[in-house]
């Protein structure tokens, strides 16, 4: 295969509260090794709303997205950076009407938009963009509405064509997983399915010539127990290993841990978004292997909440027609349950790459320090690893 291999940034699973089945990662830099293999269509229009201007400058089209680069400026000057939420992105002129992804920059961006409708005017509109400096963080909202020049049409055609596999379905060890792939001549996307309840703990990759993963450099939920991978063209080979797993299950097992805080030990961070380490606790009731470390934390609106790191891995949550029923909880001193912060299934990797067994955290906001002294949390569903041959020959 002729296109680079990169490394992915994000390995393990991180498992938010509500969000066990509907993992969104970017997994590795946009990297299309010989460079982006579509003829770039310059673009020269402008729009300017509260203060910003936003030029576009350059556009790639292909039948499996469109790439908008854009540049931002506030009152002529480059921002030390940028921020545009994918629910601020519109577009007309496209298979869909929204981007795929959010967008940041210092000065120049890239909006990932699907393929563009043959024939149809495109415009993209932006209604918010958010300013980070050193003081904070400035939304300014208005509208920015930037008209695109498509390719030419003796062009078109070939840029948009795309190439679709029959769909595939591999099962091992009680999982199934079924993927169908579309590629063109900018990206490979592979649509994917598995057993619902499972939650993948490494990210599709296409295994090369020399046994080596690539990465796919987006991943995306389509659906309760459905996602979509976008990977660098392959259209250089004319076949290719995709390969799955491993994948976490839930089991029915549960454990109990109450545990004793003295109050000395609860120091509140006086810097937001800072934590500090509790230096010593007891575990006065259930299991006294749970519960490892215990952490008080400030968020950068001054909420105050404790986080504790639980040996082994729990699911946070189950879904049944497609509603979540969280998995655990943490009751405080008084035996009220404690509003749920966030939720951390981290997994090992070794130097062969095979998943491991990690730690798990939960948070929980702490209104008053007196409601942490004892704190009993409960875990309803022990996960464990699943791993099997998923492979697919494409």
């Amino acid at each position: 295969m002729s296109f680079r291999r990169v490394s992915p940034k994000l390995f393990l699973v991180t498992v938010g509260l509500l969000a066990i089945a509907s993992i969104v990662v970017i997994t590795s830099d946009r990297d299309d090794g010989d460079g982006f293999p579509i003829p770039t269509v310059v673009q020269t229009s402008t729009s300017e709303s509260g203060g910003v201007r936003i030029d576009s400058l350059s556009a790639r089209y292909s039948g499996t997205e469109t790439l908008i680069e854009f540049a931002v400026s506030v009152h002529g000057k480059p921002p030390s950076q940028f921020l545009i939420s994918k629910d601020r992105i519109q577009a007309s002129g496209f298979s869909r009407s929204y981007g795929d992804s959010d967008v940041a920059g210092s000065e120049r961006g890239i909006v990932r938009l699907p393929p563009m409708v043959p024939n149809a005017d495109q415009f993209l509109k932006i209604s918010e963009v958010v300013l980070v400096t050193n003081s904070g963080k400035e939304a300014i909202t208005g509208v920015w509405e930037l008209r695109l020049s498509p390719p030419a049409p003796s062009q078109t055609e070939a840029l948009l064509r795309v190439e679709e596999f029959e769909k595939q379905t591999v099962s091992s060890d009680g999982v199934a997983v079924s993927a169908h792939v579309i590629r063109s001549i900018s990206s490979t996307e592979v649509y994917y399915d598995v057993t619902t309840g499972l939650t993948p703990l490494q990210p599709p990759r296409i295994i090369d010539s020399n046994g080596a993963s690539i990465w796919p450099f987006r991943i995306a939920p389509a659906g309760p127990a459905s996602f979509v991978a976008s990977f660098p063209s392959t259209e250089k080979s004319p076949s290719f290993r995709l390969r799955f797993g491993p994948f976490a299950r839930t089991l029915g097992v549960e454990a109990t841990a109450r545990v004793y805080i003295d109050p000395e030990h609860l120091t509140v961070p006086v810097e937001s978004s800072t934590r500090t380490q509790i230096p010593a606790f007891f575990v006065v009731d259930g299991d006294r292997t749970l519960v490892v470390a215990a952490e008080l934390e400030k968020d950068d609106k001054g909420i105050v909440f404790i986080v504790l790191e639980l040996r082994g891995n729990w699911a946070g949550e189950s879904v049944s027609d497609g509603a979540p029923t969280p998995l655990w909880s943490v009751s405080g001193t008084s035996g009220a349950p404690l509003e749920r912060r966030f939720f951390e299934a981290n997994y090992t990797k070794n130097d062969l790459g095979e998943v491991g067994y990690g730690r798990t955290k939960v948070g929980v906001v702490i209104n008053d320090l007196v409601e942490a002294t004892q704190l009993t949390v409960r875990v309803f569903g022990q996960s464990e690893i699943v791993n099997g041959n998923w492979d697919m020959v494409v």
